[in-house]
């Protein structure tokens, strides 16, 4: 288990209040919203799915742990990554 649900709920109420704010229509909010969800959420959410449907395959967790083995740098960011110390989206490519 992880806290990126819980600082996912609270960045999100942060946008959510952002996109009010700077909005003249309820319109015009959903629209600035979805802005912000893209710029700020999707990348990494999308990241941590690709993550996880590679995870699904022993073979991938067996090589993601030679990998580490063999690459301190990599193992290091693979471990902050599973930690929440830095976003999915800067493990992959």
């Amino acid at each position: 288990m992880t806290s990126k649900g819980i600082a996912n709920a609270i960045l999100s109420g942060l946008y959510v209040t952002q996109a009010i704010n700077m909005s003249t229509s309820p319109e015009l909010a959903s629209e600035n919203w979805q802005r912000l969800y893209q710029l700020y959420f999707e990348p990494d959410l999308d990241a941590g799915l690709q993550i996880k449907s590679f995870r699904k395959f022993s073979f991938i967790n067996k090589l993601l742990i030679w990998l580490m083995n063999r690459n301190k740098p990599f193992a290091e960011q693979v471990t902050y990554t599973f930690a929440d110390l830095i976003p999915y989206k800067k493990l992959l490519p």
